[in-house]
């Protein structure tokens, strides 16, 4: 048993840091390469695990190099691995990520693997054993596939989109919205959903879809939660970035860490905002996931000061 599962991607990332993208034909020099394991669900897991909940993960992996890293890695974070789908006719996903003098990246994506998760592969039973179930960066059907059984369970379902479900609008979304408790979208998704530029309205529009939480991560500018009664925003805390990459995924987790201890929805965004930013504090993002006790420390810090 565990109290939260998360279904979505798993890849590894190439990770490269540069100063600028070069040119058509224009060859630049990296000042750092890394392959480290990634994807949005299973940078989740591995980031809620750290902060003392216990996580599982339902993914798809190549029977690959690649595929063995990220479940040893998963393993040495305590993620449960049992759900894993293994298979032959596809490689392990694979993201290619640019990171500049900033911090900020950019990203190519080879989804490989992931695509072979589909429905039969979702054992209910496991499912039911959790409080909570986190869908981020998977199918559309089967995110609403798996929604709607966690509905019908009477567990917490959380969704982070991404960019791509995002871009198909808020019509498409509208099933899995409807079995949504906590959305999480980021300032170019929540506008790609609702076709809006005013986030407000936007986060007010999805509310009226069926989420009862819709937590807009603003970045540099914090975040955003809105319910039916109330909309509250929280500065982010100053740090250095060196490396953006998991930084949503991570906040996600200390968001829903606050959550499940049944704090209140301002404390959930602080905690949130607190684990992205130590999580952008190292050049490798799963090493920067802090524990809780390490989050307790920085919001303790950060209020003295």
């Amino acid at each position: 048993m565990v109290d939260v599962i998360a279904v979505g991607n798993a890849n590894i990332d190439l990770m490269f840091v540069i100063t600028y993208l070069p040119k058509p034909d224009e060859e630049v020099l990296s000042k750092d390469f890394k392959i480290v394991p990634g994807g949005s669900a299973s940078n989740f897991a591995v980031a809620i695990s750290r902060l003392g909940v216990t996580a599982g993960l339902i993914v798809s992996l190549g029977d690959d190099v690649f595929g063995r890293l990220i479940i040893d890695n998963l393993k040495n974070e305590n993620v449960d691995t049992s759900h894993i789908k293994i298979v032959k006719n596809f490689p392990t996903g694979v993201v290619i990520i640019f990171i500049d003098e900033y911090g900020e990246r950019r990203m190519i994506a080879y989804r490989g693997a992931n695509l072979m998760l589909n429905k039969d592969d979702i054992d209910v039973k496991y499912i039911k054993t959790a409080k909570l179930i986190h869908l981020s960066g998977t199918k559309l059907d089967l995110s609403e596939y798996i929604a709607s059984i966690a509905k019908h369970e009477g567990l917490i379902v959380s969704f982070d989109p991404g960019s791509i479900i995002s871009s198909m609008g808020i019509v498409k979304c509208k099933t899995i919205l409807s079995n949504t408790d906590i959305l999480f979208v980021n300032r170019l998704e929540i506008m790609q959903l609702t076709g809006r530029q005013d986030i407000l309205e936007s986060a007010y529009e999805l509310i009226n879809y069926g989420p009862s939480i819709v937590v807009v991560k603003l970045g540099a500018d914090g975040s955003l939660a809105v319910t039916k009664n109330k909309k509250i925003k929280i500065p982010a805390f100053k740090v250095k970035a060196v490396n953006t990459t998991g930084a949503g995924d991570a906040f996600n987790a200390g968001f829903l860490k606050a959550f499940l201890l049944n704090m209140e929805i301002e404390d959930a965004l602080k905690i949130g905002n607190a684990v992205a930013a130590l999580s952008i504090t190292k050049p490798e993002p799963r090493l920067s996931f802090p524990r809780f006790d390490e989050v307790k420390d920085f919001l303790r810090t950060q209020t003295s000061s």
